[in-house]
């Protein structure tokens, strides 16, 4: 196949280490917590309801097996691209991406306070809250410990409900992909890089977590399309702290320590570098955020709502900037009735 998910799940269960067990009485105020964010995101009238859904406290070696795969959708037209362009490695190709998306879960699975903190879409009726992350960044920043949880059960509440929405993961799987189709695979980078290595085994090895993906792919004759893929992941994520921030002081007093922590936390050492996955910045974010804001201010909630209408109505990562250029496309009539 276009990935070689074995040797993804040997990489990444390397990574993420041996199984901790939350402590129980902890795991039940997580779990308290995720049931009452779901409760009050139902109240939200722009999010879609759930038929199931459930908020999970987890270790990190769960988050990372049960994951893992959540994103095939994303990572095997990255394979099939490889193999098409790179026959020559055989079966090679499958096995260096399935290096890169091993690094890449069982790295995030260190990072991640939860679902919604990978900036990916994962189609799942299950939402994580990855319970020694989440406490190690209340702490770290001087956070209320029980307001930063309930911060993240908000957040992935909404996160789950909007990814039940199916055509927001086939819109950013479709941009990527047309992102995808318009390289050229370096083949003369793969060549030196691979030289002498003929096992995808003795490849993983030598390579390890450290190998650079994006160094053997070329410049795409559709940038435009990964502009606006990091656009829709970009939005959803600001949407998510527009919605959160919506609950006010009531819910969450501490609210601009917990961005500012954010803030912070976004000039670590990213963990997605060298994987070529299309993903959004903090600032990016920021920008969709204020976007949300500022549609809801000017024309109102029903306006608003035109957001998640469809993929023609999510804006572009021009008009993430430019709210009124998203809604002279999207709120206006036609001036002249044509």
């Amino acid at each position: 196949g276009p990935v070689n998910w074995k040797l993804a799940e040997e990489i990444a269960g390397s990574l993420s280490g041996e199984a901790d067990p939350v402590d129980p009485w902890l795991a039940d105020e997580y779990t308290e917590l995720g049931n009452l964010a779901l409760l009050q995101t139902a109240t939200v009238d722009l999010l879609p309801d759930l038929a199931a859904g459930q908020i999970d406290p987890v270790d990190r070696a769960t988050w990372t097996t049960d994951n893992l795969r959540a994103f095939d959708y994303l990572v095997e037209p990255l394979g099939k691209r490889m193999g098409e362009q790179a026959q020559m490695l055989g079966p090679l190709a499958s096995s260096l991406v399935g290096m890169q998306v091993g690094s890449l879960v069982g790295s995030l699975g260190h990072h991640v306070l939860g679902g919604f903190d990978a900036a990916l879409i994962a189609r799942s009726e299950r939402g994580y809250l990855v319970v020694q992350n989440l406490e190690t960044f209340a702490s770290t920043h001087g956070l209320d410990a029980r307001q930063a949880r309930l911060w993240a059960a908000l957040h992935e509440a909404i996160h789950l409900r909007l990814s039940s929405v199916d055509w927001i993961a086939e819109h950013y799987a479709s941009l990527l992909g047309t992102f995808l189709g318009g390289i050229e695979v370096d083949l003369g980078s793969i060549t030196e890089q691979m030289q002498g290595m003929t096992d995808p085994m003795a490849a993983a090895e030598q390579i390890g977590d450290g190998f650079d993906l994006n160094s053997l792919l070329g410049s795409s004759s559709e940038q435009w399309a990964q502009d606006d893929a990091q656009a829709v992941l970009a939005f959803v994520a600001g949407l998510r702290h527009h919605l959160v921030a919506g609950f006010g002081d009531r819910w969450l007093p501490d609210l601009a320590d917990i961005k500012r922590a954010l803030a912070v936390r976004a000039i670590e050492p990213d963990v997605h570098a060298g994987v070529s996955i299309s993903l959004p910045d903090h600032d990016l974010v920021m920008t969709a955020e204020s976007f949300c804001a500022q549609v809801e201010e000017r024309w109102g909630s029903e306006a608003f709502g035109r957001v998640l209408e469809s993929a023609e109505t999510i804006p572009t990562a021009a008009e993430l900037a430019d709210p009124v250029g998203w809604a002279a496309r999207v709120l206006l009539d036609d001036p002249f009735g044509e």
